[in-house]
């Protein structure tokens, strides 16, 4: 299966992602390690209850946890039941070694739920149509219609964070909550399972051309 890859006209700036080399934006992987190993040691106890599969994003300055479950299914086990999921959060502080308490989330958070950091907010894309974006500047959220069908795949640079839809690749500017449609890319057949990543030259694209056989050769 051939990749291939698009490169977009929209640029904009760079957002860090990594303390410790151990934190990112994105909820489901981290980034690091850095160059200096250093040393492991366990934070103050944070003001939340115990749970499990909290998203977790660093915002430049804080490490931000918010939301997850306070009944997780165990390993091994059959659990048909729906997961209790939570809206409570609260910031880790490096420089003061310290928490606090944020303003709970409109609707509740999962650790399935697709995080990005843009511009120092958090956006978090969950089951729900609307998208959550946390301004911890502000201490608080607010919510925006998504982009409709897709969304599955988040990537923040800058003010923006990209997501492939059914119509292409469109960007949620964080500071206007204002949704922009990048024009189609002209690569046919079209991608499939496309994925975006943003950089200082515009968002790159990836796929894989569906037309040709799946037997491993480029």
């Amino acid at each position: 299966v051939r990749r291939r890859a698009a490169v977009g006209v929209a640029a904009a700036a760079v957002v860090a992602v990594a303390v410790g080399g151990s934190l990112a934006a994105n909820g489901n992987r981290a980034d690091g390690p850095t160059d200096e190993p250093g040393q492991w040691r366990e934070l103050p106890t944070p003001p939340l209850s115990p749970r499990s599969f909290a998203v977790a994003a660093w915002t430049g300055r804080e490490v931000v946890v918010v939301g997850g479950s306070t009944n997780p299914c165990p390993p091994a086990a059959d659990c048909a039941g729906p997961l209790a999921n939570l809206r409570d959060g609260a910031a880790y502080d490096p420089a003061t070694d310290s928490w606090h308490p944020i303003a709970p989330a409109p609707s509740p958070v999962s650790g399935d739920d697709q995080v990005a950091v843009a511009d120092g907010k958090v956006v978090v894309r969950g089951d729900s149509p609307d998208w959550l974006v946390y301004d911890p500047q502000h201490d608080r959220w607010q919510t925006t219609p998504g982009p409709g069908k897709g969304g599955y795949w988040l990537s923040a640079y800058g003010n923006r964070v990209y997501t492939p839809t059914h119509r292409g690749i469109s960007y949620l500017d964080v500071r206007t909550l204002h949704w922009t449609r990048l024009p189609l890319d002209p690569i046919r057949p079209r991608l499939a399972e496309r994925t975006v990543t943003g950089t200082s030259a515009g968002p790159v694209v990836t796929g894989y051309d569906e037309t040709e056989p799946r037997d491993g050769r480029k």
